[in-house]
């Protein structure tokens, strides 16, 4: 038997064409990558396609340099003014929130199969005057460290 009361649904929002859109962060989680280093695992709701980005925190240098350069780019986006957390868990906590991003496609090799795959490549402020949605509870202006 095989219960899947638990299971989320299956939804892929389709490939976005290139190009800035408004994205919602839904969930940013800490968590291992496969070769047990940290990192922070950020899902993007656009136009109802769900984007995973992973920000690697430890490990090989140049990942390392590149996550932590995405995660200050996503602070700054949502309009997070202090930069400095007591550990990484709070860094992914602050992160709730909206944001534009800018959308590219590439093809993608996984297991000999081949497939179109979204990737960000930039992420920047809404314009003045565009909604936030952020919960209250999550503002991260409040958060004391």
């Amino acid at each position: 038997m095989r219960d899947l009361s638990n299971q989320k649904e299956f939804s892929s929002g389709g490939i976005l064409e290139d190009g800035d859109y408004v994205a919602h962060i839904e969930e940013s989680e800490l968590t291992t990558s496969k070769n047990g280093h940290a990192m922070i695992k950020v899902v993007f709701n656009i136009n109802g396609a769900k984007i995973y980005d992973y920000l690697v925190l430890e490990g090989e240098d140049l990942a390392v340099e590149i996550g932590l350069s995405k995660a200050r780019s996503i602070l700054s986006a949502i309009g997070c003014k202090n930069f400095k957390f007591p550990n990484d868990r709070a860094m992914s906590m602050a992160m709730v929130g909206s944001l534009m991003v800018s959308i590219t496609s590439k093809e993608d090799t996984y297991q000999g199969h081949s497939r179109m795959k979204n990737q960000i490549k930039k992420y920047f402020p809404l314009p003045m005057g565009t909604a936030k949605k952020i919960p209250q509870q999550y503002d991260n202006s409040s958060i004391p460290f």
